[in-house]
């Protein structure tokens, strides 16, 4: 696995760690747009959807700090029964132009590699960590994900095909846990992280494994960065999510 210090090298060396954050959630949102055929396009200031996305996924992705407001707001198609901004630095004012506050998060890194090994992780929890590379195991991790949410109406089968698109579950007789990932140029994207959060250590530990050279990003709420903490992540600047309907 990549020495800690070669996980400060590779971020540092291509961008500061929010930018490398931001780019990759930017990256996932055009990759599910493309599978959806949504037509999307992006800007030094932010990454925009143009027509409704899917569920969970916002219309437009602030990237620059210096977001002219009125601007972002003139973005908004009229037509569509919703739109979803997610504020990468959380510093604009949406509430004056109509949008509600759904939420707010931590964007995080990881900065230091688990204190297990995976395969001591393995012997000792006798925990199952795999990639899902099949449409069945896709369906069984979706009903894990979410018993609520059609996982083909977000994630379809045709996301199997995508190098860059990896879905992990890791289980064992009493509990789950199971995510998303989504590889760029310079770093790994966590996402839908979910479930028994004593087990995060085995799955990011196979996620290292898997693909050693990049640093991980994600984003989550407090408990998320919370439990990942101990693990060697730390969280970054606070990211908001507003909604107009």
């Amino acid at each position: 696995m990549i020495a800690n210090h070669m996980l400060h090298d590779r971020t540092k060396s291509n961008r500061k760690p929010i930018e490398v954050a931001i780019n990759n959630n930017v990256n996932w949102c055009r990759k599910i747009a493309d599978l959806h055929g949504v037509a999307s396009e992006a800007t030094p200031v932010c990454w925009l959807a143009k027509e409704e996305m899917p569920l969970y996924f916002p219309n437009l992705v602030t990237v620059s700090h210096y977001c002219d407001v009125k601007a972002i707001v003139k973005d908004t198609p009229k037509e569509q029964k919703s739109f979803f901004i997610k504020d990468s630095h959380s510093n604009l004012n949406l509430a004056r132009h109509g949008f509600s506050s759904l939420f707010s998060a931590h964007w995080y890194i990881l900065s230091t590699r688990p204190h297990r090994n995976i395969e001591l992780a393995d012997k000792e929890t006798e925990t199952d960590c795999y990639w899902v590379t099949t449409r069945s195991d896709l369906a069984l991790w979706g009903r894990y994900w979410s018993e609520e949410t059609d996982i083909k109406s977000v994630y379809p089968d045709e996301i199997l095909e995508l190098d860059s698109v990896r879905f992990y579950l890791a289980k064992n007789r009493h509990s789950l846990t199971g995510a998303t990932i989504n590889i760029d140029e310079s770093s790994v994207g966590i996402y839908n992280l979910f479930g028994d959060y004593t087990l995060f250590d085995i799955m990011i530990s196979r996620i290292l494994h898997d693909i050693p050279e990049l640093p991980i990003v994600g984003y989550g709420c407090d408990e998320e960065v919370a439990n990942l903490s101990r693990l060697g992540f730390e969280p970054l600047s606070k990211l908001q999510v507003w909604s107009k309907k």
